[in-house]
């Protein structure tokens, strides 16, 4: 599996930065976009320097947040779910041709931790789709990925999530808390057998000569 490590971009230089010494591009959770005060500067910087790796072609993976960045930045609506429902614990997602296309095999069960979905940005193919939130994956171009999901979770970020964010346990459609770690034992070798391949190929865009690559 290729190496991975984080470095946030200064809200000042985000939109012109270049990281040409890095691999990929990779954003995961954090803080919903929509419902912040005005979408907060970094945030904004962020979504906006997204046209970096896309300009070039480059490997992109948006997890959760990072999703709905990559859909926000290719003109899709990001939104609350309009029966203010919400995905918190693990649920099913039903893969499409294009999704089997990517991977042949993957979990039939994920983990979830959001209350705001998006739609399927124009041009974008649709990998993945869920019952509450359809769209649970996608590709955008040969090298752009948005996933909706959860499959880096841990059992600590769960422990972590589930105390910290326990006020989201409450939201209609979520889990029982229990419900998290009864679920997690059943689920997780295929959602982590899932991942790694997934990881591999995406990696591995540059080696198959899809990509140039760029990490940040």
């Amino acid at each position: 599996m290729c190496c991975i490590r984080s470095i946030r971009l200064p809200a000042a230089s985000a939109t012109t930065s270049r990281p040409a010494a890095f691999h990929w591009t990779f954003a995961d959770r954090g803080a919903a976009i929509r419902f912040q005060t005005r979408w907060r500067g970094y945030i904004r910087a962020e979504i906006e320097w997204i046209k970096v790796p896309l300009g070039e072609s480059k490997p992109f993976l948006g997890i959760c947040l990072g999703a709905q960045m990559l859909a926000r930045h290719l003109g899709a609506a990001v939104a609350f779910h309009p029966e203010g429902k919400a995905e918190v614990g693990y649920y099913p997602i039903r893969i499409t041709p294009a999704g089997r296309s990517v991977m042949e095999t993957w979990p039939e069960v994920v983990y979830q931790w959001h209350r705001e979905g998006f739609d399927l940005p124009s041009g974008a193919e649709l990998l993945a789709e869920g019952e509450i939130f359809k769209v649970q994956a996608f590709r955008y171009g040969r090298a752009a990925y948005g996933i909706q999901f959860h499959a880096e979770v841990t059992h600590a970020m769960m422990c972590r999530w589930t105390t910290r964010g326990g006020e989201r346990l409450a939201l209609p459609g979520a889990k029982p808390r229990d419900q998290h770690f009864v679920d997690r034992p059943v689920y997780d070798l295929a959602i982590r057998t899932w991942l790694r391949d997934f990881l591999d190929r995406w990696c591995a865009l540059d080696r198959d000569g899809i990509a140039p690559v760029v990490t940040v």
